[in-house]
């Protein structure tokens, strides 16, 4: 199937084929069908008839931090941001960025990227979990609640951000407001194990053993239905 639909991507290219733009068409379809190795190769063709595409750069960026090789994405991603002016890209490539820092847990680094993301998109509530996923785990607490309230401000069901701010309270040791938190993560999403684990524990840690049993027997219950 996928042979079938790189083949098909190939014919509808045409005149077009052997082009810096074919060849990030190409590197990007691949990318997306998981052909990690074919992508890589077109993209940095790409890359090599136009050194300035900025788009190829990023998707080749992508790709490389995909392939576990976190060191040459940073270099890809940083060298898009020459190639590039339009503010949403500019805000794509920091995001990637961050999120390429926050996996060799550079957490400075991510914050840096993902903060200089934010300011470009302001409104976008993923991108303000991620900034403040990044400075939970980099120790500044207090910023990492400011930037999870005000995603739940712009999105209030938004479930990584009331799932990570769960997480936050469960480390302060603010129990109370943690059940409150991932008690609405878990009516927008039951079967989420994790998050139920983390009320069983928010529960305990209150006193709520009754509660705290019945979230962890759910949570149970999910993973060895999975796992058959």
């Amino acid at each position: 199937m996928l042979e079938k639909v790189l083949t098909e991507f190939r014919l509808a290219l045409g005149d077009r084929a052997g082009s810096a733009e074919a060849d990030y068409a190409l590197g990007a379809c691949s990318a997306v069908l998981g052909r990690l190795d074919e992508a890589e190769q077109a993209l940095r063709r790409a890359c090599e008839a136009r050194p300035d595409y900025g788009w190829a750069r990023y998707a080749l960026g992508v790709v490389l931090a995909q392939r576990g090789r976190h060191g040459e994405a940073v270099s890809e991603l940083k060298r898009a941001l020459k190639g590039c002016g339009d503010s949403s890209q500019v805000s794509m490539i920091h995001r990637g960025l961050g999120s390429t820092y926050y996996t060799m847990r550079q957490y400075a680094d991510a914050i840096s990227h993902f903060a200089q993301a934010v300011e470009l998109r302001p409104g976008d509530a993923e991108l303000r979990v991620n900034l403040g996923t990044a400075c939970l785990a980099g120790g500044d607490v207090e910023r990492a609640s400011e930037e999870l309230r005000r995603a739940l401000e712009a999105n209030p069901e938004l479930l990584s951000a009331l799932r990570n701010l769960g997480t936050l309270y469960l480390k302060t040791r603010q129990f109370e407001d943690a059940v409150r938190v991932l008690e609405r993560a878990v009516a927008l999403d039951p079967d989420h194990s994790r998050t139920l684990r983390k009320l069983a524990l928010a529960h305990y840690e209150r006193g709520d053993e009754a509660q705290a049993e019945a979230y962890m027997r759910k949570a149970i219950a999910l993973d060895e239905g999975h796992d058959q």
